[in-house]
């Protein structure tokens, strides 16, 4: 997206943090915390592992870190839940996973 390929060290990875839109706050739960990775414009960029797997999708962000959503969560809420490491994929979740991927501007 805006700062390319970068890295960066895990914080935490179930955290719940409070993100401001204006005159609210909304709280995120079971997020990804890492050290400052992307700039403005990043949010919706694919988290990658070092397999790589996609992990995540940064959405949020400070001048000390940076908030991902868990991949697994935000599939959840557009549809079927992808197996965990090692379980079957049923046919369905890879077609799934590539319309949310081109949904979402990463294929």
């Amino acid at each position: 997206r805006t700062s390319g390929y970068t890295s960066a060290e895990v914080i935490d990875i179930n955290a719940t943090v409070s993100v401001g839109y204006g005159a609210f706050e909304a709280d995120f739960h079971n997020q990804i915390i890492t050290d400052v990775v992307g700039d403005p414009g990043d949010s919706g960029s694919a988290v990658l592992d070092m397999n790589p797997n996609l992990v995540g999708l940064l959405f949020a962000g400070s001048e000390y870190v940076t908030i991902h959503n868990h991949i697994r969560n935000v599939l959840g809420a557009i549809g079927p839940v992808p197996p965990s490491p090692g379980e079957e994929a049923p046919l369905a979740v890879p077609l799934m996973l590539s319309n949310a991927l081109l949904l979402l501007g990463l294929a």
